[in-house]
């Protein structure tokens, strides 16, 4: 996934929620993760949870 074409999804309603984090696997990107956590709403109670609608495309 890159950051693109998670915008992408996201402008296009095909995407709302997200987890971000590694799970200790070392695989996150934290250029998404970024953007998420800037451009997305946390979902109180679901550690690394956020929410995402096409008004947050910029």
């Amino acid at each position: 996934m890159t950051l693109a074409k998670l915008k992408s999804l996201v402008k296009a309603g095909k995407l709302h929620y997200i987890v971000i984090g590694d799970g200790g696997r070392g695989s996150a990107d934290s250029g998404i993760s970024a953007w998420v956590e800037a451009n997305g709403t946390a979902v109180s109670g679901y550690s690394g949870l956020y929410r995402l609608d096409a008004s947050d495309v910029g």
